[in-house]
């Protein structure tokens, strides 16, 4: 019985929803925004000054009795970025408002340094930065690439609201609903507030209702950025200053470059070819570059008597050790003089210092030794008179001079 009666109340709260005028698809639903051609659009975009008080002349006589600029000082309205609107002006459209001074107990006119009045309904947004909180383009994608060529869209938005009316309405829950093509969802609770020549302008400019949304949207887009032409002015200077900067440290880059790069086209093209292989070559710690390939540690005991070198005891133990590559290991010490796993150790000597030895197995391997010794001459660069020694099985000395034997 109890089941039965869950069922019962369950199908009679789906009728009854069902009954209910259905808003789901039109909440979900982004309404149509037109794009407006203002004149502060673009990097280079300012405020029109005229379009501004005629703005404000809209908002003073339609939208401020619901709607508040509670953020925007008075005094601002004769800023030059903005209305640029005379000192007496200023003061006499303040004057206008009311506000209550606490100091004196009692109401009194507004002065410039005050700000706008607040919105005067509970249900009313503050309009001050309306033109920022709303964006007219999105996407495509919510990738933003709308916004970033056409702008946010705050102002569209505003203006595309105030002609987006289409006359349709309908109540729900005792509130009554308007039509609204540019409202998410379609429909909004503000009657049209808008209808076309509400107010008469000075200048004889257009009363229709696209130039009235229009005039006020700017005027709120300048109420919520006061100081976009002075920012466009500063971004523009920025840009040519670093624009300048970026070919003076081009220019000087070359200046100082151009005495190296004069030296390095005089060398002969093997020394060029020669510096790249040095400047390529890694030196340990996982540095990769162009270099011999690494040769097994192996120890080295002093030459055979009869080979024609030194003793390590002897003179060439006081020979320096110039310009060791890498990836050659030094002699460690040892009592063999052949080396039973393949190369051993190379190190080139100058002026004719016999400061490279060489040790192979057998006499199979002396042309990969003078293979190596010949890959290691070409990456370097010697101002003396460079001389390999090899010896073949520790005891048949064997030079070559530059890559030749001899």
């Amino acid at each position: 019985m109890t089941r039965s009666r869950h069922l019962a109340l369950a199908a009679a709260a789906t009728a009854a929803l069902a009954a209910l005028p259905s808003a789901a698809p039109a909440a979900g639903a982004t309404g149509h925004v037109e794009d407006f051609a203002f004149s502060f659009e673009g990097p280079f975009g300012t405020y029109d000054r005229m379009q501004l008080q005629r703005g404000l002349q809209v908002y003073t006589e339609v939208c401020a009795a619901c709607h508040g600029l509670r953020y925007v000082p008075l005094r601002t309205l004769a800023d030059a970025g903005g209305p640029a609107l005379p000192e007496d002006q200023v003061r006499a459209y303040a004057a206008q408002f009311e506000i209550f001074d606490a100091a004196i107990g009692d109401f009194r006119p507004r002065v410039p340094t005050d700000h706008f009045p607040a919105s005067g309904l509970e249900t009313a947004p503050d309009l001050s930065l309306m033109a920022k909180a709303r964006a007219g383009f999105h996407g495509p994608f919510g990738l933003g690439i709308n916004q970033l060529l056409r702008g946010t869209g705050g102002p569209e938005y505003i203006a595309s609201l105030l002609v987006g009316y289409t006359g349709a309405e309908k109540e729900e829950a005792g509130t009554v609903f308007y039509e609204n093509t540019a409202f998410p969802g379609g429909w909004i609770a503000m009657p049209q507030p808008l209808w076309g020549d509400d107010v008469e302008y000075a200048d004889g400019s257009p009363t229709d209702l696209h130039a009235l949304a229009a005039d006020v949207s700017a005027f709120l887009m300048w109420t919520a950025e006061p100081k976009l032409d002075a920012r466009k002015q500063a971004g523009f200077t920025a840009v040519l200053f670093l624009t300048l900067l970026a070919v003076l440290l081009y220019l000087t880059n070359k200046r100082l470059w151009a005495p190296i790069k004069r030296r390095a086209a005089a060398r002969p093209a093997e020394s060029r070819r020669a510096g790249a292989l040095r400047a390529a070559r890694g030196v340990g710690g996982g540095r990769r570059g162009l270099s011999m390939p690494r040769l097994p540690s192996i120890p080295t005991a002093r030459p055979v008597a009869g080979s024609g070198l030194p003793g390590r005891d002897g003179p060439q133990a006081r020979l320096p050790r110039r310009r060791h590559h890498p990836a050659v290991p030094r002699p460690s010490g040892g009592d063999s003089a052949v080396n039973p796993n393949g190369y051993g150790y190379a190190w080139p000597c100058h002026r004719g210092e016999p400061d490279v030895t060489l040790i192979t197995p057998s006499a199979g391997e002396r042309q990969r030794a003078f293979d190596l010794c010949e890959r290691y001459m070409k990456s370097q660069t010697y101002r003396g008179k460079v001389q390999w020694v090899v010896v073949d099985d520790g005891v048949t000395p064997l030079t070559c001079r530059h890559g030749q034997s001899h």
